[in-house]
């Protein structure tokens, strides 16, 4: 949970450092999805850095036990699928980001906050196709959908960032 919480602030070092305390000392004891979440929440990490190889290896050197059960199977395959998405927007090569944000949507978010991190990645491929508009509105339904059940000002800060740098690729940099 501390891992989680630093990612959000924006304390990467201290994520990776609780997450791997935390698989160092308590993988033995630990529930198997807390094992499969601290790894993909490793591998997002090392994705933000750019360090994609690395974090596909992390990925796929999750226990076999683990990926046993349909459930956790099923969230490390969406979770992969971000990875390669988050890739191939980096790579600015778009009709893959597309296709893979197509079936990623299709195949539904495993939770909460990995399906506003889907959102916040689909709307970040509208706005590096250049369809501000679709975005922008994206961007306002989930602020929307978040706001009133949810206080959660990571999320509320995350989208007015995104919503300022579409303004401002618009030529609404005041607005923004």
């Amino acid at each position: 949970m501390k891992a989680a919480v630093f990612s959000r602030v924006g304390l990467a070092r201290l994520a990776w450092s609780n997450s791997e305390i935390f698989l160092e000392c308590h993988a033995d004891e630990a529930p198997a999805e807390d094992l499969l979440k601290c790894r993909c929440r490793m591998a997002n990490l090392l994705a933000q850095k750019g360090r994609y190889s690395e974090a596909t290896a992390l990925m796929e050197a999750v226990p076999k036990h683990i990926m046993r059960v349909l459930k956790y199977q099923q969230y490390w395959t969406f979770f992969a699928g971000m990875l390669k998405l988050r890739r191939y927007l980096h790579r600015s090569d778009f009709d893959a980001a597309s296709h893979i944000l197509d079936q990623l949507k299709g195949q539904g978010a495993p939770d909460i906050e990995v399906g506003f991190a889907l959102s916040l990645l689909e709307a970040d491929l509208l706005i590096r196709r250049g369809v501000y508009d679709e975005a922008l509105d994206l961007v306002e339904s989930l602020a929307k959908k978040t706001h009133p059940e949810n206080t959660d000002l990571y999320a509320q800060a995350k989208l007015l960032m995104i919503k300022a740098r579409g303004l401002a690729l618009c030529g609404h940099p005041l607005k923004g």
